[in-house]
């Protein structure tokens, strides 16, 4: 019986095998890094991947952050609430983005 390329995870969506592999071998694992997001966006997003790159920060990830938050982006975030749709997790709640969300300053 042939393994999928596929794995499904708990907000539903398909991430391939391939896109699992290279955020494992970065120190992100979706589901852990969901979990952490959720309780830290609670007051908001800042358009920008601070919570994220404190909380690769704490973990093995130290060294290739910088790494690791590319990886997200080229999934498709552009900051911390979209790090969900790139890791395919439900965020479980509304988060707003703070006035600054899209402002250049």
């Amino acid at each position: 019986m042939a393994l999928s390329s596929n794995v499904k995870l708990s907000g539903g969506r398909v991430l391939r095998q391939q896109e699992l592999g290279l955020l494992a071998a970065l120190g992100i694992y979706p589901d852990a890094l969901a979990g952490r997001l959720r309780l830290v966006l609670v007051i908001g997003c800042y358009a920008d991947f601070r919570f994220t790159l404190d909380i690769l920060s704490s973990g093995s990830v130290r060294e290739r952050r910088d790494e690791a938050v590319q990886a997200l982006m080229d999934l498709g975030a552009h900051c911390d609430c979209e790090v969900f749709t790139a890791i395919r997790e439900l965020p479980r709640g509304i988060f707003r983005h703070n006035r600054s969300h899209g402002a250049s300053q």
